[in-house]
């Protein structure tokens, strides 16, 4: 295969709204399993930004739709069917540490979970699970002292099922092929 090569740049931030920071930090991305769109988790502006491929093909500047949040959004995952991204959400000055689930359609927040910060501390990572039983949302710690966590959850609506303590700095989930789950 053709090595990947840039083809373009798009801004983040378009214009300078008061409450607009002067960068949104990108920190992840999520692409739509149907349509391609791409999903952007910002740190700093505390949102996920939306670009829609035919709008950039088409010359469009910056991000076609922004969903606010509250909190720092991190690394999110799509429903199998599209219709719900999940997005985990360290705290903000809005919002405690939190996993919301966004209408793709209507980029509304139709659920926020808050989690209990006793079981899970920097919510980091969002996974659907192979059979689409649920969502595992790996929870880091605080990198120094207090381990991970891994909190099993129920989709729809969102809630807790289980969880499982993991080691300092958890950062991800992999599933491996043949391990039953």
């Amino acid at each position: 295969p053709a090595a990947p090569r840039l083809q373009g740049r798009v801004p983040m931030v378009t214009g300078q709204a008061a409450e607009q920071p002067a960068t949104a930090q990108p920190y992840a991305l999520a692409i739509h399993p149907t349509d391609g769109s791409v999903w952007v988790s910002n740190n700093l502006s505390y949102d996920v930004r939306v670009f829609e491929p035919a709008a950039l093909a088409a010359g469009a500047r910056g991000p076609q739709r922004v969903v606010r949040l509250g909190g720092v959004a991190m690394f999110a995952a799509f429903s199998t069917d599209g219709a719900t991204l999940f997005v985990p959400q360290q705290r903000g000055p809005q919002v405690p540490e939190r996993l919301s689930a966004i209408d793709v359609k209507s980029g509304a927040v139709v659920q926020d979970l808050d989690v209990d910060p006793g079981a899970c501390t920097a919510p980091h990572v969002v996974t659907r699970l192979p059979d689409d039983s649920g969502l595992v949302l790996i929870c880091e710690g605080d990198h120094q002292k207090k381990a991970g966590t891994a909190l099993y959850l129920q989709a729809a609506p969102l809630r807790v099922r289980g969880s499982a303590p993991l080691g300092l700095f958890a950062d991800g989930v992999a599933y491996l092929p043949g391990s039953g789950g």
